[in-house]
């Protein structure tokens, strides 16, 4: 898994867990969310050959609903 920083996954969760309406007891899935996001956005920017571009969590609209291991191509 990629090393990520916290403080950056722990704002786009908690952006997540706003936006869902505050929630008690299911921290985990905007964890595995932001993680996720992270994830594809840095394979973007490897693909596209950029480096690494700050992702903040009002970037949105976040999209991605699962949180599963992301799949290399």
């Amino acid at each position: 898994m990629p090393d990520f920083d916290h403080e950056q996954i722990a704002r786009i969760a908690y952006r997540f867990w706003e936006q869902r309406g505050r929630p008690l007891g299911s921290s985990e899935v905007d964890w595995c969310r932001a993680e996720a996001e992270m994830t594809a956005h840095r394979r973007l920017m490897a693909r596209i050959g950029v480096g690494s571009l700050a992702l903040r969590p009002d970037d949105g609209p976040w999209q991605t609903a699962l949180c599963e291991p992301a799949h290399s191509e």
